[in-house]
């Protein structure tokens, strides 16, 4: 049978992620938004559009070292890879950023948990919406 294609990236999808995310183990905040920034939808009082902007910039600084890294010593790590998640640390607590088929989720992490761990729950959570 053959495989169905992702769903379109809408405000009710994005919605639904997020609410989703927001109930995992482990997660403060999300924010969910498409992989151009648009349809950015949070689920703390924060501006989803600044989170929106702040992750597609970082996303596509990571994205960029995978085709065209320095191939001298860590370059040859990454290139040819594919974006899987990033953690940030910070003194306001860690942060994950998840890349989706369709999207991203960047998501506050809760003090003392492990950011392996939830990004594992919110690959299962992805996997339900594709």
């Amino acid at each position: 049978m053959p495989e169905q294609p992702a769903p379109a990236f809408t405000d009710a999808l994005a919605r639904r992620l997020v609410s989703a995310i927001a109930l995992a183990s482990g997660v403060g905040e999300a924010m969910v938004c498409g992989r151009e920034g648009e349809a950015a939808v949070s689920s703390g009082d924060g501006d989803p559009r600044k989170a929106a902007a702040l992750t597609r910039f970082l996303a596509q600084r990571a994205e960029a070292m995978t085709h065209d890294g320095d191939l001298r010593g860590m370059g040859r790590t990454v290139a040819t890879s594919q974006l899987g998640e990033i953690t940030l640390s910070g003194p306001a607590g860690d942060s994950l950023l998840i890349a989706m088929p369709e999207c991203f989720a960047l998501v506050s992490l809760q003090r003392g948990a492990s950011a392996s761990s939830v990004a594992s729950s919110l690959r299962a959570i992805a996997r339900r919406y594709q």
